[in-house]
């Protein structure tokens, strides 16, 4: 088969597999970027499908697991009459091809992603935070309240988060990543109790119900025309790491992405202190704050089964805020950035949240 998706073999699995006997225009393709062969695929007809294929890994040969973890969990979500609610907030599924290592779903031409919305509107509405809160409680109360329509997931999980920082590295990463491995440890040298928080926040996780375990902005889609309605409609991409897991890390890293966006836009100057570029971030902490309580409450209401049952689930949600933060510093540093001062602000927030999630507790929850 082909390696890379290209107009031949992607009109070729389209064919061989009968998905369409409409196909009557030219068939035209669009690269969408990603670590995958992502692809628009436009009809020509007001039709348009998003292909998604493995790429292989060169050191080894053999194709990256990912997309058929994605498509697994496709069919399974599009079997099953138990678990359709999910389909709601999920794109629609088409077809999923071992053979190909491919995945086509339908695309969403007037749909933009809330990292993107963000950018365009300067504003973090409470509406998508409750809408965000929505789609995860769904996701996780469901499958804690009623595991047995899961148990495909339950044997088929991994049961750890796939982002976790590693409080010491394996010899594995630094082998893979030997820049990345010994930045990570040079900075960890320098923080043993970052090391310890992050080893007892790893003995804490529990795996209790389906988590998305990618949680950001930019997997998060809405409609890009305004409707006027309490609550937002939003789908969620990228099912690549779905695990049975722990889902204090989902909302903690709901709420860590509004905190990597306001990191993001930190005014720093030299001559200046911290508290000041802090203070002075083009955006407001004021905007993010709102939105994070908002999520946690919509949650806490939705989840109570969940929330009673982990009464350190608060704490958590915090420890794993931080987790969000550090993972996102150290995948910059494993494609080879360099550690900037931004990046030591942020690891420093990450390190508060970690070390003293009690104290930032009503900072980040309200």
């Amino acid at each position: 088969m082909e390696l890379q998706a290209n107009t031949l073999n992607v009109y070729d699995h389209i064919i061989e597999h009968g998905l369409t006997a409409e196909i009557t225009s030219f068939l035209s393709l669009t690269d969408c970027g990603g670590t995958n062969a992502s692809t628009r695929i436009d009809f020509g007809n007001g039709t348009y499908w998003f292909y998604k294929q493995a790429q292989v890994d060169f050191r080894t040969g053999a194709f990256s697991m990912r997309v058929d973890r994605e498509g697994w969990f496709y069919e399974r979500v599009y079997r099953r009459a138990s678990i359709k609610h999910l389909r709601t907030f999920i794109p629609y599924f088409i077809h999923y091809s071992r053979k190909n290592h491919a995945l086509i779903l339908r695309y969403l031409e007037e749909w933009e992603t809330l990292s993107a919305y963000y950018r365009r509107i300067g504003r973090y509405p409470t509406t998508i935070a409750s809408s965000i809160a929505d789609l995860l409680a769904s996701v996780h109360q469901n499958s804690f309240a009623h595991p047995e329509k899961y148990k495909d997931f339950c044997d088929a999980a991994e049961r750890r988060p796939t982002q976790f920082v590693e409080a010491i590295p394996t010899p594995e990463a630094v082998a893979e990543f030997p820049q990345f491995g010994l930045k990570l440890i040079s900075l960890l040298q320098r923080h043993p109790r970052l090391v310890v928080a992050l080893a007892e926040l790893k003995a804490k996780w529990q795996p209790m119900c389906l988590i998305h375990n990618d949680v950001k902005s930019d997997n998060f889609l809405k409609p890009v025309r305004r409707v006027r309605q309490k609550q937002v409609s939003l789908i969620l991409l990228d099912w690549e790491f779905w695990d049975w897991g722990d889902p204090a890390w989902d909302i903690g890293a709901a709420l860590g992405d509004y905190l990597w966006i306001w990191l993001g836009s930190l005014n720093i100057v030299k001559g200046q202190s911290v508290k000041e570029w802090f203070t002075t971030a083009k955006i407001p902490f004021e905007r993010v704050k709102k939105a994070m309580h908002t999520l946690w409450a919509r949650y806490v209401k939705l989840c109570r089964a969940i929330v009673y049952q982990r009464c350190e689930m608060p704490k958590l949600v915090v420890q794993h805020a931080g987790m969000f933060l550090l993972s996102r510093v150290m995948m910059t540093l494993m494609d080879g950035s360099d550690l900037t001062v931004r990046n030591l602000c942020i690891m420093q927030v990450a390190k508060n949240l970690l070390e003293h999630p009690e104290e930032q507790a009503r900072l980040v929850l309200g």
